[in-house]
C-alpha cells in the first residue's frame, strides 16, 4: 500500500509554479498509480475539496467537481490521472489541521468545534 499525502498544496505557490505543480501533483500521481498497479498495490491519494468551486458548505463524493484555481485543477487532474489506472482510494480534504488568525474557512477540527457549539447552544 502507498499512501500519498505530497503535493504542492499553497494555493497562491501553485499558480505562480504551474510546471512544478503539475510535476508534483499530477505526474508523480501517475507514476504511482502505474507503479502500484504493476505491483498489485493499492494507492491512497489524498486529494482537496479545491475540486468544487466552493459555493456549498459540503460536498459529496457525487458532486459535479468545478475547481477555479490552478491548485484544485492540479488535484482533480491527478484524482483522474490516477482512476484511470485503477487501484486506488482518493481521499479529499479539507484544511485538516493546523490553526491560524486569520483562516479564510475553517479546517476539519474548527468546523467540527463551530457546529458542536451550535448544537449545545
Amino acid at each position: 500500500m502507498i499512501i500519498n499525502c505530497a503535493g504542492v498544496t499553497a494555493i497562491d505557490y501553485a499558480k505562480s509554479h504551474q510546471k512544478e505543480t503539475q510535476t508534483i501533483n499530477v505526474d508523480v500521481v501517475s507514476e504511482l498509480a502505474i507503479w502500484s498497479q504493476k505491483n498489485k498495490a493499492r494507492l491512497i491519494q489524498f486529494s482537496s475539496d479545491f475540486v468544487f468551486e466552493g459555493e456549498k458548505e459540503c460536498y459529496s463524493e457525487s458532486d459535479s467537481t468545478n475547481p477555479i484555481s490552478y491548485y484544485g485543477k492540479s488535484k482533480l487532474l491527478s484524482e483522474q490521472v490516477a482512476l484511470s489506472v485503477g487501484n486506488l482510494v482518493v481521499i479529499r480534504t479539507s484544511l485538516v489541521y493546523g490553526y491560524s488568525e486569520n483562516l479564510s474557512r475553517l479546517n476539519f477540527p474548527l468546523w467540527l468545534i463551530e457546529k458542536l457549539k451550535k448544537i449545545r447552544n
